[in-house]
């Protein structure tokens, strides 16, 4: 087993050694445990911890290729604009009674037929 030594500051932090940082992988901001003995003289651990998406990305599989975000976006742009526009008509609609009349009439024409 290899030691390193490191200094705690006035603020109570320590420095993870470089050789360490390498080894596991960390960058600034990742966590870190310190598992702390019940008995003072015990050795402190200390380990990396990894959050829950770290872990599982990419855990699952798939043969699908990823989606164009581009096309994505334009599907949704064009939902939006045809929710907008159904509800303009139905906003004229409720404010013309006249529009409405005519749209009922056109309507029973066209089942008749």
């Amino acid at each position: 087993m290899r030691e390193s030594l490191t200094v705690v500051t006035r603020k109570g932090q320590i420095t993870v050694p470089a050789e360490l940082r390498r080894l596991w992988g960390l960058k600034e901001g990742d966590k870190v445990a310190i598992a702390l003995p019940d008995s003072p003289d015990a050795t402190v651990t200390l380990r990396p911890v990894r959050s829950v998406t770290e872990m599982t990305f990419g855990a699952l599989r798939t043969n699908l290729p990823a989606p164009d975000l581009h096309e994505l976006r334009q599907a949704y742009m064009d939902e939006i604009a045809e929710r907008e526009f159904i509800r303009q008509q139905e906003y004229h609609t409720k404010r013309d009674p006249r529009e409405g009349r005519r749209r009922v009439a056109e309507t029973a024409r066209a089942s008749d037929e």
